[in-house]
């Protein structure tokens, strides 16, 4: 995705929290919080999903390059996922996890 595509991606989600998203052919957000906020060395993110499964994990700098990714397997429960982030350089990044049914939950951290 373009980096003009990505701002665009993480706006609709970033201000969308609380929308309530029909079950039914709808890709969109997978309620997802990342902290602390600024993060230093390590930022957490939680969500929860409704099956066992493999998320990919995206993490994008402010101009939309990928400078992060992995895949995670996470359980039908709350999920908290530990990132590393020292190796990062001081700003701002978007983190975007997308489960295998093609959910989404985008959300932002802020690397000192």
């Amino acid at each position: 995705e373009s980096a003009k595509e990505l701002v665009l991606l993480a706006t609709k989600y970033l201000f969308n929290f609380n929308v309530t998203l029909s079950t039914e052919s709808n890709n969109t957000l997978m309620s997802l919080k990342a902290y602390p906020n600024p993060v230093v060395k390590e930022a957490f993110i939680t969500f929860n999903s409704i099956v066992n499964t493999t998320v990919k994990v995206e993490v994008y700098n402010s101009v939309g390059l990928l400078v992060k990714a992995e895949s995670i397997d996470v359980t039908n429960e709350n999920n908290v996922i530990k990132l590393q982030t020292g190796n990062l350089t001081k700003g701002l990044y978007f983190i975007k996890v997308t489960n295998s049914e093609g959910k989404v939950g985008v959300s932002k951290i802020i690397k000192e």
